[in-house]
């Protein structure tokens, strides 16, 4: 056996152009193509003996934090809950926050996984904790984390307008690896445990006051099995003076629309409302953030468009997002045609004036005065048409006489 060493380590190891074999097949190609006599049972030994194979590494125990740089976050299933609301049992999760140095933690529950419940709850973290830490080692959830990844991870675009609001810094921990927040990843069964099972909760604002209290009055006052001190006791004393204070308002959790297609009509469709944009990105895809109060358009990383939030069915145009020629005909300006006939001549100006009398009464057009108040110099179209009509009455009578 000893004789192979080099080429079973090799082939357990791999390289940049095969990958490592399996333990079977290195025992048959030894057995198929170098006469080894031995059985499989060896070979197991000698690989695990002799070349570490298998063998867990070491575990070394990391330092905790610094007081007040960093909480773990990460969410856990609890089991089913009835929502009043909706009258049916539904699965209900809950939001862990603790504190690496101080080890108290906050749980919020909700019954969704999303960007929103995620930053309301961590917002209530720190207004139970009074202080907010300057950074947090969160899962890899797709709530908070868009692409993970191990040194590049990319946030979803509304947590990281939160983060960057509440001045926060992010580790997201890489994917199945736990030990990246192990403060956090054991708590999960032990709130499950101590909190939910055997509870009975009338509605989830019930739910969330025995969570509060629970993280107070139990997870808090407990004596810590590894620190073997009291987390609400250690985070009061010596860790929340290093933390910054906690926000006084919650966050307006934005909506992000990677790709909105801006319409031949220079609109774009948001929430069933509808947005105007310039001319020169027609028949393009923006990106759009909308809060609750303003809508921000994006080309790129360029901010071309900022618009008040509408309702669904709302609307907002700018007229300079038209082109000049058009503006007038899209707003229905009739003034701004009529300063256009004029520039034609007197007698364009003329007719156009006339004409838009009728056709301007009582259809909401958008000029300045009553289009009636431009037509004191004209006869009423009633008088016209009498007019008309009593003239080929007259030609009528005319041609019948000289017939005769």
């Amino acid at each position: 056996m000893a004789r192979h060493r080099d080429r079973i380590e090799q082939w357990l190891r791999g390289d940049a152009e095969k990958r490592p074999l399996r333990l079977t097949k290195v025992h048959t190609l030894l057995v198929r193509d170098h006469d080894l006599q031995a059985s499989y049972d060896t070979l197991r030994r000698f690989a695990m003996t002799e070349l570490a194979w298998r063998k867990k590494a070491p575990t070394v125990r990391v330092e905790d934090p610094p007081p007040g740089q960093e909480a773990q976050v990460d969410f856990g299933e609890m089991g089913l809950m009835l929502d009043p609301e909706t009258g049916r049992k539904r699965r209900l999760w809950v939001l862990v926050v603790t504190l690496s140095f101080s080890r108290l933690q906050f749980v919020w529950p909700t019954f969704r996984q999303t960007t929103e419940a995620v930053c309301e709850g961590l917002d209530r973290a720190w207004q139970f904790f009074g202080a907010m830490p300057a950074s947090i080692i969160p899962d890899n959830t797709k709530a908070m984390i868009r692409r993970p990844d191990a040194l590049d991870a990319r946030l979803v675009d509304a947590f990281l307008d939160y983060v960057q609001a509440r001045g926060l810094f992010v580790d997201p921990a890489r994917v199945r690896s736990p030990k990246d927040k192990p403060r956090v990843e054991n708590q999960v069964p032990y709130v499950r445990e101590s909190w939910f099972d055997g509870e009975t909760f009338t509605s989830l604002d019930d739910a969330r006051a025995s969570a509060e209290r629970w993280s107070r009055e139990v997870a808090g006052a407990r004596v810590h099995g590894t620190t073997r001190q009291v987390p609400a006791e250690l985070f009061e004393a010596v860790e929340k003076p290093t933390m910054k204070p906690a926000p006084d308002a919650p966050f307006d959790v934005p909506d992000w629309i990677d790709k909105a297609k801006v319409h031949p009509d220079h609109h774009i469709q948001v929430a069933h409302a509808l947005l105007s944009v310039p001319t020169r990105y027609l028949r393009r895809h923006v990106r759009v953030r909308a809060d609750r109060s303003t809508v921000k358009i994006y080309f790129g990383t360029e901010l071309i468009k900022v618009h008040p939030r509408k309702p669904p069915g709302g609307r907002s145009t700018d007229v300079h997002d038209y082109p000049a020629e058009k503006a007038a005909y899209a707003l229905r300006d009739v003034d701004a045609i009529l300063r256009k006939a004029r520039d034609k001549g007197h007698h364009v100006g003329l007719y156009a004036e006339r004409s838009s009398v009728d056709r301007c009464r009582g259809r909401g057009c958008a000029r300045p005065t009553p289009c009636s108040a431009s037509a004191t110099s004209t006869r009423p179209a009633a008088s016209r048409r009498s007019a008309r009509a009593r003239s080929h009455s007259t030609s009528l009578a005319s041609r019948a006489s000289l017939e005769n």
